[in-house]
């Protein structure tokens, strides 16, 4: 049997908006892909990038089919969300080891059509 205890920590917590722009400032990077694993609080995260959640190029979430998290979006929702916000979908990948046959998640990957890149030059 394993004794395990209650262990707490505090974690700094920024809102996207501001961690886009102190990363950009650092490392000078144009074109951000934002990926995204929160245990149903991909939406939120999102939401928190306010306007700047329109300079990524693209991005990854995990949509839940069955709904694991309380108050957390389905992935019609979730969907929606994204591509209020100018976002295509490209792929949805399977996300559901350990569960065959059921389909509980899976990962999301969108793109900003308007930002995509024009045919390479040589």
């Amino acid at each position: 049997m394993i004794n395990a205890k209650s262990v707490s920590a505090t974690i700094p917590v920024k809102d996207l908006d501001r961690a886009v722009k102190w990363y950009q400032d650092k490392l000078g990077f144009k074109r951000p892909f934002l990926k995204m694993d929160t245990q149903g609080h991909d939406v939120t995260v999102a939401r928190g990038a306010g306007d700047q959640l329109g300079q990524f190029v693209g991005l990854q979430s995990e949509l839940a089919v069955k709904r694991l998290y309380e108050d957390s979006p389905s992935f019609e929702e979730a969907l929606e969300f994204y591509r209020a916000r100018g976002f295509e979908l490209s792929a949805l990948v399977p996300n559901n080891f350990g569960h065959f046959p059921r389909l509980l998640e899976i990962d999301c990957i969108m793109y900003r059509k308007d930002l995509e890149a024009g045919p390479a030059t040589n």
